[in-house]
């Protein structure tokens, strides 16, 4: 889908080939039964403000007890009944980047996804889709996601959603209802929920467990669906160093600047992006940073590879005969997935600095 940034709206139509004809045409026993929109692998829910039927002029908000998705047909949305995904070009308003509860700091590739129903379809119970679902590779800290994982249920409703637990093999699984709804509660025909998932990252290595569900039928029938869902959570990959950076008689008389190199590693499989590295204190005033060159001042954000290193020194240029303390501070998203940011605030390195012995000219203010 196309990115409106102004608007914050995405827009997107089935796409036409080169002879005229659309790219995928639908049967006309088929219609919408529900829309959603999702981002990141293995992808979660974005919030949807509003959608709209660009070229028929229908709109609908999301629904009152889950503001991923639109059910069409619901009290807050009869307008778009009866159409199938190429009727139209969609236009799918969501938050600003950054706004509400897990929202990522930008988004990623975002796909528009729509569950179509068969009006001479024959019952076949709840679903529960996808069959696993893996979050992927993380570094430490609590996660989580309004996952994209649905439970909806067929043409033969009501059903009663009963419990929703997680089961962990590992320990830090938990699984929440998406909105409003508090179990127990009832599921129309062609109606489905999200769920909220959140592992506890304090520890690394492998997360494993199980999303299991239990709903009772219309007619005294009973349905049992299950998920099994992985994670792996790496330690923290940025490291400052060294540990601290002393600037005394090792310099002798050496001119002012005295220089100090540092180092930030990347030891994670994946790119790391350094948003900041900056001096803090009482004493900044006398220390600056710049590119390993000595000169050029450093500038943000900067990307580093996997296996791969940020150069960089410490440059401390006291304007008086004083004794200087600071630290550095280096902030960075250690995130495999650039869409679900993971800041954090790399441990700081102590910064000292002496009196330059005499005969050594101070640094103008």
């Amino acid at each position: 889908m196309s990115y409106d940034a102004a608007r914050n709206t995405f827009v997107w139509s089935v796409p036409m080939l080169t002879d005229g004809k659309l790219e995928e045409e639908f049967s006309r026993n088929l219609f919408i039964a529900r829309i959603r929109a999702f981002t990141g692998s293995p992808g979660y829910y974005l919030p949807i403000l509003g959608i709209r039927a660009e070229d028929i002029q229908r709109g609908c908000t999301h629904d009152a007890d889950d503001d991923t998705q639109v059910t069409v047909g619901k009290d807050n949305c009869p307008l778009l009944r009866g159409l199938v995904p190429s009727a139209t070009h969609w236009k799918i308003d969501v938050p600003a980047p950054g706004v509400g509860t897990l929202q990522p700091n930008s988004y990623g590739d975002v796909w528009i996804e729509f569950t179509l129903a068969d009006r001479g379809s024959v019952p076949t119970g709840p679903l529960l889709a996808p069959a696993q679902f893996d979050l992927g590779n993380a570094s430490t800290g609590i996660l989580g996601w309004p996952a994209a994982l649905g439970i909806q249920v067929d043409n033969a409703g009501p059903w009663t959603v009963d419990s929703l637990t997680a089961v962990s093999t590992t320990p830090g699984l938990s699984a929440t209802i998406h909105g409003p709804r508090r179990i127990p509660f009832a599921l129309a025909a062609f109606d489905a929920f999200s769920v909220d998932l959140a592992v506890d990252g304090a520890t690394p290595g492998d997360k494993s467990g199980q999303i299991k569900l239990h709903l009772s039928g219309p007619n005294g029938q009973t349905s049992s669906l299950s998920v099994p869902i992985a994670a792996y959570i790496w330690p923290t990959s940025a490291q400052l160093l060294p540990a601290q950076r002393n600037f005394g008689a090792a310099y002798g008389t050496a001119a002012l600047p005295w220089r100090g190199n540092m180092i930030l590693t990347n030891d994670a499989p994946w790119s790391i992006r350094v948003s900041n590295i900056a001096v803090m204190g009482g004493g900044a005033s006398a220390f600056r940073l710049v590119e390993s060159d000595g000169q050029t001042p450093l500038a943000f954000p900067q990307p580093i590879l996997s296996g791969e290193a940020l150069y960089f020194a410490v440059q401390y240029c006291p304007t008086s005969a004083s004794t200087f303390d600071a630290t550095l501070q280096a902030q960075a998203d250690v995130s495999s997935d650039p869409t679900q940011p993971d800041n954090v605030t790399l441990p700081p390195v102590s910064l000292h600095g002496d009196p330059p012995p005499s005969g050594v000219s101070f640094c103008s203010p």
